[in-house]
């Protein structure tokens, strides 16, 4: 059976490179890291992308949960879904799809 990858993209304050690069490479997770700089020329903010398998993540999910509350957190591309400043409420949503991808079925409804 092949795994399932799917793109991501995030876009990050700055002063998050350092957490974010540990934390994907804890993980296993291979990304692609692009400073984006402002006119006065120091990093303002950080771009990552990855592709990464279904099972992986969890651990990006984490990472984004743990950092919700600091704002740092400024734009998250997973699946087909966009968010600005993700909430707990949306990384729920992202969990959620996430499950039904690694099954192969929606879960119940009430």
């Amino acid at each position: 059976m092949t795994e399932k990858l799917e793109a991501v993209t995030l876009q990050l304050d700055a002063s998050l490179g350092p957490e974010v690069r540990l934390a994907f490479a804890d993980a296993g997770i291979e990304a692609r890291f692009l400073e984006r700089n402002n006119i006065g020329g120091d990093a303002a903010t950080l771009i990552v992308m990855a592709t990464l398998s279904v099972q992986a993540l969890p651990h990006l999910l984490k990472f984004l949960g743990d950092r919700a509350e600091r704002a740092g957190v400024r734009r998250a591309k997973i699946f087909e879904l966009e968010f600005e400043n993700p909430t707990e409420a949306d990384l729920e949503l992202i969990r959620q799809i996430a499950r039904e991808r690694m099954t192969g079925k929606a879960p119940e409804r009430p």
